[in-house]
């Protein structure tokens, strides 16, 4: 009677097989050895499966969850974007809209003077020229704020450098429409500051 042990590492499989010849029993080994190493290989394919399964899931949540997190993160750009361009149109619009013009007819005084008559007054003092570095003449440039979807998705990203260039292209023209407007009403000021005296004597004469 002829014995011998084998084992297969990977399944931790142990078996003695018996047999009656040495052709025998090596015959007998070699078929349970086959039956293992076919049985081992059917268990990795279905671990294989099993894991590309685990894997699918997980790819599919995550996809679901940066889907998610970009329409998020989309929504709060676009609020964003609105209220930084609503705050844009809204910061020019007092000073466009007010009418700056002097009525210098109802600062004219018609009390008789009791005594002689003054002396002409002194030139009215010029106001500042309007600085076009002020911030409400040149305001600061909006930078796009970029996430890490933006980073990934290129063309998402050049449409929002796209919108901020449009914001900061409106808030340009709106701060030299302001400029203008306020430089036109310096220049105004300045006429009437040179003549002093000749007010002085048209509202005695009128007096």
């Amino acid at each position: 009677m002829f014995e011998k042990r084998i084992t297969h590492s990977e399944l931790s499989a142990y078996r003695v097989v018996r047999a009656q010849s040495e052709y025998d029993l090596e015959r007998i080994a070699a078929a349970q050895i086959a039956i293992w190493n076919d049985r081992w290989k059917r268990k990795q394919e279905a671990d294989r499966n099993r894991e590309s399964r685990t894997n699918s899931l997980k790819a599919r949540a995550l996809n679901a969850t940066q889907a998610a997190t970009a329409k998020s993160l989309a929504l709060e750009q676009t609020r964003e974007l609105e209220a930084e361009r609503n705050y844009l149109e809204n910061l020019l619009q007092p000073a466009l809209s007010r009418d700056a013009r002097v009525d210098w007819e109802v600062k004219k005084t018609h009390v008789k003077f009791p005594v002689s008559r003054p002396s002409p007054s002194q030139a009215i003092p010029l106001p500042n020229l309007p600085d076009q570095t002020n911030f409400v003449y040149n305001p600061s440039p909006i930078q796009p704020k970029f996430n890490f979807i933006d980073r990934i998705l290129t063309n998402r990203k050049l449409k929002k450098i796209e919108e901020v260039e449009k914001l900061n292209a409106d808030a340009i023209a709106k701060a030299k429409a302001a400029f203008d407007v306020a430089l036109q009403v310096w220049s105004e000021k300045k006429k009437r500051s040179r003549q002093p005296t000749l007010n002085s004597r048209s509202v005695l004469t009128s007096s």
